[in-house]
């Protein structure tokens, strides 16, 4: 879940600072402008060989000159008809993600007097967005400090203007992120149970404000759709109530229409749950919760079995977020549903090897014996029924060694692409009854 809540791309260099400069900065003859002021010059340079275009962006504040430059983005010279180029992709993916924060950070400046409490508030969000980075790239104790740094941000703003619960609100946002992130099991964790706190002292505050159902109704999804919880059914529809209320406040909110989506596919309400993700992907105008959107509709389109559909988000995932952890494995899971040759098969051992190869943190370490699972599905599907026999087997053989993933489900998957009914009826009645 910790994904889920990771959507932001971070905001580079000071931007706190610059945006303060700017809302002071003056016109000409020294006098302050009121009129519309020009927010960030966007800027650039293509360069060509014979096969590869580089695109630089740069991104300049008028109000001081400082310039964020995006690294460059490499791409193929050559493109089919129709087809644009991945290096333009790139492009109007980082604007809109900065334009995103953008916008944040001069609404924000709407909601308070205060500018030291607002300043506050922007760095800290910059701290959750390089949190959030650490997090996805497996540096768990960074992205703890970074954001318990950030709650201290958001505690001092929350002094600075008691009147405005936006920090109040990212106090919680951070304790839900950490809870997430925890090894904690226990569903009502301390960070958990300080979260629902927080959204509760926020919606009193607020008078039943946004923000703070939006808060809560997340805290509240995540808990409905955890293992181990008890009374979810009630859990489910508070979750339901606060994140639809949110959403009849707030439309554009595409975080919540994530979360509702997320609640709905757990639920088993994977054509309501597809609609409620192509909304977020819809009303995501910066691009701020795009990857988990995208992450999920991969999975809602397979249990739909709209493979056409699942393929398509999949090489978004890649193509947009080389590197994010929720789309390096999407091409094999899309081969263990729907793979049925030979080649298949020997893809899939190729994507195994190229996950793990690349993984040199240990990130997907429990997931060994789920990978060869889809392999061996694939490996069924397509008439191999000794090879896929000899791939259970050796997950069984070496399943002390590579400790992980309960894959009773997939491995019941593969009994009955064999035709052994019973076989794949006794694993999931034991499944069920864990």
């Amino acid at each position: 879940m910790i994904d889920e809540l990771s959507q932001s791309s971070r905001a580079a260099g000071h931007f706190a600072e610059r945006s303060a400069a700017l809302s002071r900065s003056p016109g000409p003859g020294g006098q302050h402008c009121t009129g519309p002021a020009v927010g960030t010059v966007v800027g650039g340079s293509v360069s060509a060989s014979a096969d590869v275009v580089r695109v630089t962006v740069r991104l300049v504040d008028p109000a001081n000159g400082d310039r964020v430059t995006h690294p460059v983005v490499r791409g193929p010279a050559r493109c089919s008809a129709g087809t644009p180029s991945g290096g333009t992709g790139q492009v109007a993916t980082f604007l809109r993600e900065r334009l995103g924060q953008e916008v944040k950070v001069r609404k924000e400046r709407e909601e308070t007097q205060s500018l030291e409490a607002w300043e506050r508030v922007t760095r800290a969000d910059d701290l959750v967005r390089d949190g959030v980075d650490a997090s996805l790239a497996g540096n768990e104790a960074e992205s703890s400090d970074l954001w318990h740094r950030a709650d201290s941000l958001y505690a001092v703003a929350e002094k600075l203007d008691r009147k405005w619960v936006t920090p109040t609100v990212g106090r919680g946002w951070v304790a839900l992120r950490l809870a997430l992130s925890s090894q904690d099991t226990m569903p009502y964790s301390p960070m958990m149970q300080r979260a629902l706190a927080i959204a509760e002292q926020a919606l009193e505050r607020s008078k039943g404000g946004q923000q703070a159902l939006a808060l809560r109704g997340y805290a509240r999804e995540w808990l409905a759709t955890s293992p181990n919880m008890t009374g979810t059914d009630t859990l489910k529809r508070q979750a339901e109530a606060d994140l639809r209320a949110a959403l009849d406040a707030r439309p554009d909110d595409a975080r919540s229409w994530y979360a509702l989506g997320e609640l709905l596919y757990t639920d088993g309400r994977f054509t309501e749950s597809a609609q409620a993700l192509e909304t977020a992907l819809n009303r995501d105008a910066y691009l701020v919760e795009v990857r988990a959107v995208v992450n999920l509709l991969f999975f809602a389109s397979l249990n739909l079995q709209k493979f056409d559909d699942a393929a398509r988000w999949c090489e978004m995932g890649i193509s947009r977020y080389t590197g994010d952890p929720r789309f390096q494995t999407c091409r094999l899971i899309l081969l263990g549903w729907t793979g049925k040759s030979r080649r298949d098969v020997g893809k899939a051992w190729q994507e195994i090897e190229s996950i793990e190869k690349q993984d040199s943190i240990g990130m997907f370490s429990s997931q060994w014996s789920y990978f060869r699972m889809m392999a061996a599905m694939t490996a069924a599907r397509a008439g191999m029924k000794d090879s896929a026999r000899a791939i259970v087997a050796r997950v069984h053989a070496d399943s002390a060694a590579h400790p992980g993933t309960e894959v009773r489900t997939e491995e019941a998957y593969v009994h009955l692409l064999l035709g052994q009914r019973e076989e794949a009826l006794a694993l999931l009645r034991e499944e069920l009854r864990e």
